[in-house]
């Protein structure tokens, strides 16, 4: 695919700088490289630091040279860069830096192949899923009223390294009572309360494959309002869920939840997109939005969580994660989402 687009751009190579995608093409993660594509080969360059464990880790097809060496390379060249991931400050020092070349800007290709998750890729997000699903099971007997936000937040790290986990895929979103209403408040020191809703938004890396799930804790019977809001929620993920057996286009997804929360009277309470692909990063393509032109593609991961955020008083949002296979999303993330188990007991 990459041959074939400078073979149509008319260019000589494609000169990727971001670590995700270098990852992705070549199994070289260190914090400094540069992959160089052409129609005939694809090579790394990277600094001593990393030298010896680059020719260790890389694909086998992919040849690996020092940095000192990029100059030659790409001298009297038109090269392609990626031009969604880097500042113009860094194109300048790109141009500075080799002045006999010729650079020209190209968006998103490797974030397009990433799309459509390879076997091991969907292997390595479930099992980031199958942590975040243990992780809540144990915060049901951890969290104790007195607790604070911050404290839970950090629990929640301590058990992702504990089950395998490399490192977050975002910092936790941990929110108590009237915090609920604001989709993505900062964790702080506020005590958890008997009657509090508990909102819990987090994800892991397992192998760099991201994982993301939220769900909602109740701290004593939930009250109508509260079961009320909580099934117009599930309900509207459904929604979501069956439209992706109709259709690939992710805005209709979207616009299949959001119509039903509008048509219960809280479409003006849920304030966000209903979802996003994740992978090597926690936001890639697809979006489910319903200003989305993407569709779904076979293999492709992806969240779809809606919510509802009343000010002053509370928000609910369940998220799950899914890949999108054969006309279905299969739910990865397995945590229950039955109102009654949710319920903590002190």
């Amino acid at each position: 695919m990459l041959q074939k687009f400078l073979y149509h751009k008319k260019i000589n190579a494609l000169l990727i700088s971001y670590k995700e995608n270098i990852g992705y093409l070549s199994n070289f993660w260190g914090s400094f490289a540069y992959l160089l594509v052409t129609p005939r080969s694809t090579k790394l360059f990277t600094d001593g630091r990393y030298l010896a464990e680059a020719k260790k880790h890389v694909f086998k097809e992919i040849k690996v040279f020092d940095y000192k060496q990029l100059k030659t390379q790409l001298k009297g060249k038109k090269v392609g860069f990626e031009a969604d991931k880097i500042t113009v400050s860094e194109l300048k020092r790109l141009k500075k830096k080799f002045p006999e070349t010729s650079f020209r800007m190209t968006q998103n290709l490797i974030e397009n192949l990433r799309i459509t998750k390879k076997a091991d890729e969907i292997v390595k997000i479930k099992k980031a899923a199958q942590i975040n699903d243990k992780i809540l099971g144990d915060l049901k007997s951890f969290i104790q009223i007195g607790m604070t936000e911050r404290e839970v937040q950090w629990k929640i790290r301590e058990l992702a390294f504990l089950y395998g986990g490399e490192e977050m895929s975002f910092k936790s979103i941990v929110n108590f009572g009237k915090h609920t209403a604001h989709p993505h408040h900062a964790p702080d020191y506020t005590k958890l309360k008997k009657g509090d809703l508990i909102l819990i938004d987090m994800g892991i890396r397992y192998k760099n494959y991201c994982s993301d799930i939220t769900r909602v804790f109740f701290t004593k019977a939930p009250t109508k309002k509260q079961k009320e809001i909580f099934e117009i929620v599930l309900n509207a993920q459904n929604k979501g869920i069956q439209e992706v057996c109709k259709t690939k286009d992710c805005s209709m997804i979207d616009r299949a939840a959001r119509e039903f929360i509008e048509n219960e009277g809280f479409g003006d309470f849920f304030t966000h997109s209903l979802g996003h692909g994740v992978g090597l990063e926690i936001h890639e393509f697809p979006t489910l939005s319903i200003y989305s032109k993407d569709l779904l593609e076979e293999n492709a991961v992806f969240t779809i969580e809606p919510g509802i955020y009343l000010p002053n008083k509370f928000g609910i949002r369940l998220e799950d994660l899914f890949v999108y296979q054969e006309k279905k999303a299969i739910r990865l993330s397995k945590f229950t989402k039955k109102i009654d188990e949710l319920v903590l007991s002190f």
